[in-house]
């Protein structure tokens, strides 16, 4: 079995990610360079992540609970979803077998687009922390309601293979950032609708067999376990820093990390909706400012 991940978890250098508006050009955001500031917010993680362990019920919840049973599989299109840009050299998380085997590269089987929506009139803020070592870096408060979805269709055909829904369920606390939930959802097969994906605990992953670009022959795929999405996203993911523990980890792709979210997102979300969906907190455009310009 293969299992293909993001090839852009392992670059974690400090990036600085231009926006542009109307009215002018946005302050950079700042991503943390990845040792030695990876290690002190790892310990701020663990400390963390141990006390809030402890917190009645804190792991009680499936990590889908509050999402709908069942979406439109054009849930993106009929809800006011804007298409979102991919991190640059980031490649799709998938758990497939055969298509190596038969000399073909995933990328040829599958296409999969990125969706994200507000809340309305709801803005990302864009904030400034400062690690341990006095290190600072953007920090986006995503407000309470954020959907993020994914979706993946096989090649030629564009049949629905997989939506992934992923949703903002808690405010962000003073000392904490809030929870979100991920879901799996599997396509009806009439292709009009898809259904949460909700196994056992005792049970394997479910596999599917989908035919191959060609259609000579078939491959295998495997939909993701629920307890990497968090994981995943708190060790590996380019926005591993903004959360606080491994049970609040949220977005992989939809953070600072990714340059063009701010430029290309933003403006076809404020061209839809008439307003720019992010905003700076006090003092951030100075700070990063005097920060860029030693």
């Amino acid at each position: 079995m293969r299992t293909f991940l993001l090839a852009s978890c392992a670059v974690l250098g400090a990036v600085l990610s231009w926006g542009q508006t109307a009215s002018g050009v946005l302050a950079p955001d700042i991503v943390p360079e990845a040792m030695p500031l990876k290690r002190l917010i790892r310990e701020r993680i663990d400390a963390d992540g141990e006390r809030w362990a402890k917190r009645p019920g804190a792991h009680e919840l499936p990590p889908y609970a509050g999402l709908p049973e069942t979406v439109s599989a054009a849930l993106p299109e009929d809800d006011g979803f804007v298409l979102s840009p991919r991190v640059p050299g980031e490649s799709l998380v998938a758990d497939v077998d055969g298509l190596e085997q038969a000399g073909v590269k995933l990328q040829d089987a599958v296409d999969d687009e990125e969706w994200a929506r507000l809340p309305d009139q709801a803005v990302i803020h864009r904030a400034l922390a400062r690690a341990p070592d006095g290190t600072l870096y953007t920090a986006w408060r995503y407000p309470r309601g954020t959907r993020l979805i994914h979706r993946i269709f096989l090649k030629p055909s564009h049949r629905l293979v997989e939506l992934r829904l992923e949703q903002k369920m808690e405010d962000d606390a003073d000392d904490h950032t809030g929870a979100w939930a991920f879901g799996i959802y599997r396509p009806a097969d009439d292709g009009g609708s898809a259904s949460l994906y909700r196994p056992r605990a005792d049970q394997a992953p479910e596999t599917v067999e989908l035919p191959m670009p060609d259609g000579f022959g078939r491959f295998r795929w495997t939909r993701l376990g629920y307890d990497s999405c968090r994981a995943c996203h708190i060790s590996m993911g380019p926005g591993w820093y903004q959360y606080s523990d491994e049970a609040h980890a949220g977005p992989c792709g939809f953070v600072p990390f990714n340059r063009s979210l701010l430029a290309d997102w933003g403006r076809r979300y404020e061209r839809r909706y008439g307003y720019f969906p992010f905003r700076d907190d006090d003092g951030f455009s100075m700070n990063v400012a005097t920060r860029t310009s030693r």
